[in-house]
């Protein structure tokens, strides 16, 4: 298993800021056929605190059947998360997301650089609006 991640444009990177579009793309290599594949991705903070996990069977994506080499890619539409590194973790698990095909956790490292700003830890998508009497 591969993984990268990827801007908005497509390109590489090792760092997002908060705001900002974020694609993960997991590469496989299924050297026997592999039905019900559930991919998962979690970040963690840097000690280990789940900060958010998300796999095709939580979003109620159809598990896949997955054949030879390929690859899937998740798409986050704005991270939310503010300015420091997480640890991020994704697996290929059976589609009730209990035994695992291929386990990588917390092995890649992504860095939140800053964005939009807020305190806290994330930075919740919001607008304001006055409204007079």
């Amino acid at each position: 298993m591969s993984v990268r991640f990827l801007r908005r444009d497509g390109s590489p990177t090792k760092s997002i800021a908060t705001g900002e579009p974020l694609v993960i793309e997991v590469g496989f290599r299924a050297v026997t056929r592999v039905s019900n594949a559930n991919f998962t991705v979690a970040f963690y903070s840097i000690g280990g605190e789940l900060m958010a996990g998300h796999s095709m069977a939580l979003d109620n994506y159809p598990t896949q059947t997955l054949e030879g080499e390929g690859s899937v890619r998740v798409y986050f539409d704005r991270i939310a998360f503010l300015p420091g590194p997480l640890m991020v973790s994704v697996g290929i698990f059976d589609e009730d997301g209990l035994s695992p095909y291929d386990w990588h956790q917390q092995r890649y490292r992504l860095d939140i650089e800053p964005g939009e700003i807020a305190t806290g830890l994330i930075h919740l998508a919001h607008h304001w609006e006055v409204r007079p009497q």
